[in-house]
């Protein structure tokens, strides 16, 4: 498919093109600044997101297989492109979430179906993820600190028989993800139900100035590496206290520890991670030469979708508690698709450029 038939086929549907410019925003945007600032939840939030998304565009396209598949390959490439420090388990994350929505689709029709299926098992995805990515920094040393800890603090208080704290926590972590996951799949497909009548409920705002396009300044490979690696270093500095404390319960000497998550570490954040990155990178330089069009419609949105943004928080500010983000997000998206964006207005300008 040349460049320009692939652009054609992306704009033919201007609703999807406002989710996935939507979906792009929100990886490229608020995922990689929550990932800068190695922000609790990271996944949760933006899984949440991603899944209503995706759920949206599949539950409105036409061919669904093809414009998920083709919303997930412009969502990964303006990922890598505006926020490099994402880690490869984000990029996992993301594929994960669309390939499993094209399988879905592909045997169930309700949105709802769909949403519980999907949600549930996109965020627990997201859970089990960050529990393996703990043992492989700091191995079964972490859980073994955390069951130490809590039998000697549970026997202090008489409460004896408690034991696998590790265990527990681990089920309460990745349950609650999967509530979560639930919950949220179950609003995307009733929202999707509702959709129709919520495009005659809400007006947009007409926002006139939609501004340039942010600018993302290269940052050192030293920069790039504290910035991903801090939040391990605080945890490692956490988890040798607690070994030097409990040294005599736990027999195992804190050097080694230390010995052992540096090394995990270095090699993940050294030497997997930038490796990774600099394959993804030679993909999206390739593909950007065949979808730059689609992918600079794209991102020349994000100016206009920020100020939608503003706009649905601030007409939702009457709501309170989760009402005000689930008003919010409605409004954003209703805003989204009634508003004429770049990623879906220049249909007639490349049929124009065809006749010229």
């Amino acid at each position: 498919m040349s460049a320009t038939s692939s652009l054609s086929a992306f704009q033919s549907q201007p609703a999807v093109a406002r989710l996935t410019a939507l979906w792009a925003l929100s990886e490229a945007g608020l995922g990689g600044i929550m990932h800068f600032f190695r922000t609790p939840f990271t996944g949760l939030v933006v899984g949440g997101v991603a899944v209503i998304l995706i759920l949206l565009i599949g539950h409105l396209a036409e061919q669904k297989t093809a414009s998920i598949l083709r919303a997930l390959f412009i969502v990964l490439l303006i990922k890598g492109l505006v926020s490099p420090h994402s880690p490869p388990t984000a990029y996992l994350a993301v594929s994960f979430q669309g390939l499993c929505a094209v399988g879905l689709f592909a045997v169930f029709r309700s949105p709802t179906v769909v949403g519980l299926l999907l949600g549930g098992l996109a965020l627990l995805e997201s859970a089990v993820q960050k529990i393996l990515m703990l043992t492989l920094f700091f191995g079964n040393s972490l859980w073994e600190a955390i069951d130490a800890f809590s039998l000697q603090l549970f026997e202090q208080f008489g409460w004896v028989g408690l034991s696998n704290t590790s265990l527990w926590l681990i089920a309460a972590y990745t349950g609650g993800y999967l509530i979560a996951g639930l919950a949220i799949g179950w609003w995307g497909g009733r929202f999707a139900r509702r959709l129709p009548s919520l495009m005659d409920q809400f007006t947009p705002p007409v926002v006139t100035e939609p501004g340039q396009a942010p600018d993302y300044p290269e940052t050192s490979a030293w920069r790039r590496f504290w910035r991903r690696t801090n939040g391990h270093f605080i945890l490692l500095a956490l988890l040798l206290v607690a070994s030097f404390w409990l040294d005599d319960v736990l027999n195992y000497d804190p050097i080694i520890l230390l010995l052992r998550t540096l090394c995990a570490i270095v090699l993940w954040y050294g030497i997997v991670t930038p490796l990774f990155l600099d394959l993804l990178s030679r993909l999206f330089r390739k593909s950007r030469m065949k979808r730059g069009q689609e992918l600079d419609l794209v991102i020349q949105s994000f100016p206009q979708l920020r100020a939608l943004a503003m706009h649905a928080w601030k007409d939702s500010e009457s709501l309170r508690g989760t009402r005000r983000l689930t008003g919010f997000f409605t409004r954003l998206v209703v805003y989204s698709l009634h508003t004429e964006l770049p990623a879906s207005a220049p249909v007639s300008a490349v049929h124009a450029g065809k006749q010229s």
